[in-house]
């Protein structure tokens, strides 16, 4: 994984990406970054970095994560110097950045009813 702590989220988003998508963006609680390469022995590697507005935000992206392991298998990337509020994910090369974008939409659209609700 590649050290971005000091690229700024919307220099990121100015970049060219194949889809980006950004609901509330005066609101954002979940930024995630799923990128795709070729390691040094050729190997297809995809990761996910996901950053959150707070710890107990991140733990219910967590438990998100565990309920779909079987669709989104992910294994913990140890990044010493990472914020608490950050984590980052290898995910298995047969895993499609749709179907992360389909199951990250689906935690965001059922954090934000859980949000209408509460209101």
């Amino acid at each position: 994984m590649h050290d971005v702590s000091d690229v700024r989220v919307a220099d990121m988003l100015q970049k060219d990406f194949k889809k980006w998508t950004v609901v509330e963006i005066e609101n954002l609680r979940l930024l995630a970054i799923v990128s795709g390469y070729y390691n040094t022995e050729k190997n297809f590697k995809r990761e996910l970095l996901v950053s959150v507005e707070s710890t107990e935000f991140l733990m219910n992206v967590l438990r998100f994560f565990d309920v779909n392991a079987s669709q989104l298998p992910l294994s913990i990337l140890p990044q010493p110097g990472l914020k608490e509020e950050m984590k980052a994910f290898e995910i298995d090369k047969f895993t499609s950045r749709k179907n992360v974008e389909r199951l990250l939409e689906e935690f965001c659209s059922r954090t934000k009813s859980t949000l209408d609700m509460s209101s």
